[in-house]
């Protein structure tokens, strides 16, 4: 769904980014469209964007750039100091023989605090185009574990997200809205996500909550990889991770409108047949 146009430059380049920051990579037909700005504006914003690193673009189209990405972990660091987060991701890495990751919940975003990966995980990642630096939430991240344990705390956003039905992303994804609140809960419940080949074909997810000192999501830890090559048996090693990190998250200034603020569960109840 468009944004409303406000007319001013500042909501426009804001509306133009939110867009990118959903669809991830966008092209200007497709900024176009999503943002419903003319084309010649689009153009224009999304360029003087591009400029001032706000994005940056490439044959594929329009992705986030590294004045975002610096902005972002400027926002995060005080958070998530590194020195001491950072031990538990490369721990994850090591043990798993895949990538790890952190990621702060901000809103209804999720930002990137670090990643390890080793060289055998180093060419693919540059060929998906690096990790992002930031992802807005959106219905496919009901495909995603990192989006499950978030999502599995904010049933407004998933019933949301499954009133105009379901969108799946690949054969293997659940075409069934009973089985995908089935999903929800569990992760809520146990506190940790598994996800094959349901977001991106050939791809495994496994990841868990990283609880702040308000009791609310503060972050998501995980490992991924190559379907085959995760040990998803081994979730354990992500919870684990997780128990380790939460006592080194601070306390934020303000966490008023965080998704996965609520402690209710996503329930058969939240989502009338």
């Amino acid at each position: 769904m468009a944004t409303p146009d406000d007319g001013t430059v500042v909501g426009r380049a804001l509306a133009i980014a939110d867009a990118v920051a959903v669809a991830r990579v966008a092209t200007l037909a497709q900024l176009a469209r999503r943002t419903g700005l003319p084309k010649a504006t689009v153009h224009r914003v999304a360029h003087d964007l591009v400029a001032r690193g706000v994005l940056t673009r490439d044959d594929a189209g329009f992705a986030l750039g590294p004045r975002l990405s610096r902005l972002g972990a400027s926002a995060t660091g005080e958070r998530w100091p590194a020195a001491e987060v950072m031990p538990a991701v490369q721990e994850l890495h090591e043990r798993s023989r895949t990538m790890a990751f952190l990621m702060a919940v901000d809103d209804q975003r999720l930002v990137t605090v670090g990643i390890a990966v080793g060289r055998a995980q180093a060419p693919e990642l540059r060929r998906r185009g690096g990790w992002p630096a930031q992802m807005r939430l959106s219905p496919a991240d009901l495909f995603t574990a990192s989006g499950r344990v978030v999502l599995a705390r904010s049933p407004e956003l998933v019933e949301g997200y499954l009133r105009t039905g379901l969108r799946v992303r690949t054969p293997h994804s659940s075409r069934s809205i009973a089985a995908l609140i089935r999903e929800l809960a569990r992760a809520h419940d146990d506190g940790v996500a598994v996800e094959r080949d349901e977001h991106s074909e050939g791809w495994t997810c496994v990841a868990a909550v990283v609880p702040g000192p308000d009791g609310r999501i503060a972050g998501v830890v995980g490992m991924c990889g190559r379907t085959g090559e995760v040990p998803t048996d081994r979730a354990r090693w992500v919870t684990a991770a997780a128990a380790e990190l939460a006592p080194a998250v601070r306390r934020p200034p303000d966490a008023a409108g965080q998704a996965g603020r609520g402690r209710r569960r996503v329930g058969p109840a939240d989502h009338a047949p």
